[in-house]
């Protein structure tokens, strides 16, 4: 029976952060850059989590204050996204990934399915959940569609990328570390910012958590902007309810991994028969 040691060996030997394949780069350039991350935190979901205590506390959304306007500015939204995307330019992280084109595109899918089936976890907790007294702006009229507001769900998923860049390039060989930084920092920071959901919030913890190892060891955050791009479209312009789209995405997302997987199966096929026929 495999004991911890061997367990964590063996989870490094799964780590597919393009990171993890680079030369190892300063821990005092990688602080740093963490250090802007959590500037970007603070200013732009460290007021909403503050905001989400006080409106859970008043029974009202708090409004008025600086606070609140930058809480509510799309203009720092896009600059979080500018910012993280620099972050990760920095740290040397592709935007895309692997040569081998039906493999990465077969480990973007688990990455998917991974938020897309701790999303249906935590919508599915949060339906039988007594409603929030601090509904979101959007929830009280329909996103435009073209709007700067539809970046806010997607700037989670960039910025999430980045920190977690700096996270993998502070412990180069050490997965435990990696791994409760990722469960512990990925879960609080993702589900705080939704505490005005009230006890809806709760599932989004583990949604967090989940999605931020995932993303930690492969570096796949890409396919999740995109994903929470078109998930807020559709919840936040056509609004189709939450967990009817999170199970549409792990269908259509377990779908695509099986044909990509089944496609992968039968390319290897060949050149496994060429290698009988020259024994």
């Amino acid at each position: 029976m495999m004991g911890p040691h061997g367990w964590w060996k063996t989870l490094e030997r799964s780590m597919t952060h393009p990171l993890d394949r680079l030369p190892e780069q300063s821990h005092a350039k990688a602080m740093i850059l963490l250090i802007v991350c959590l500037i970007m935190y603070a200013a732009e979901w460290g007021t909403s989590a503050i905001r989400s205590v006080e409106c859970l506390r008043d029974h009202r959304v708090p409004t008025g204050r600086l606070i609140d306007t930058l809480a509510n500015s799309s203009l720092l939204t896009l600059f979080v996204v500018i910012g993280s995307g620099l972050v990760l330019f920095v740290a040397r992280v592709p935007f895309f990934m692997g040569n081998n084109r039906q493999q990465s595109f077969m480990l973007s899918t688990k990455v998917g399915l991974v938020w897309a089936g701790s999303m249906v976890i935590a919508r599915f907790f949060g339906a039988f959940t007594p409603p929030s007294s601090c509904p979101p702006a959007e929830a009280t009229h329909s996103m435009p569609l073209f709007s700067l507001e539809q970046l806010a769900g997607p700037a989670e998923e960039i910025w999430f990328g980045a920190f977690l860049a700096c996270i993998v390039l502070l412990t180069r060989h050490q997965p435990a570390r990696r791994f409760w930084i990722a469960v512990i920092a990925g879960g609080f920071l993702r589900g705080v910012f939704h505490l005005y959901q009230g006890w809806g919030s709760a599932g989004l913890f583990l949604w967090g958590a989940v999605t931020a190892v995932a993303v930690a060891w492969t570096g796949r955050w890409m396919i999740l902007f995109v994903m929470h791009l078109i998930n807020n479209v559709i919840v936040l312009t056509f609004g189709v309810p939450d967990l009817f789209v999170a199970v549409g995405w792990a269908i259509v997302l377990g779908v695509a991994f099986l044909i990509t997987r089944s496609i992968t199966s039968s390319d290897s096929l060949p050149s496994t028969r060429s290698q009988h026929v020259q024994r």
